[in-house]
């Protein structure tokens, strides 16, 4: 069987932090992203932080066309229409 490539990305943040990622780190983090270029990205993220994670994860999906995007979480599964817009797959009530 063909190996696939799976990258997970999770992100701590205070809860009233509005800015998910500082330049730098989303600069470094796409970097790294494009040179794993993976087949599956899964995303787990909570509500607060809805807004920052549609906007990181267009970004992501646009240096990863062919990769399959799936998210999950306290906000996917509170709001799993906003996410499908960005998502291949949204994972609720897990």
């Amino acid at each position: 069987a063909e190996q696939k490539e799976i990258l997970v990305l999770s992100k701590v943040n205070k809860p009233f932090n509005k800015e998910l990622w500082r330049d730098k780190e989303k600069r470094l983090l796409l970097e790294k992203i494009r040179e794993i270029d993976p087949d599956l990205v899964c995303y787990s993220t909570r509500s607060f932080l809805d807004h920052a994670n549609q906007d990181l994860l267009r970004d992501i999906k646009s240096a990863l066309p062919s990769s399959i995007f799936i998210a999950g979480g306290y906000g996917p599964t509170a709001n799993p229409e906003y996410y499908a817009d960005v998502c291949d797959y949204v994972g609720i009530g897990e």
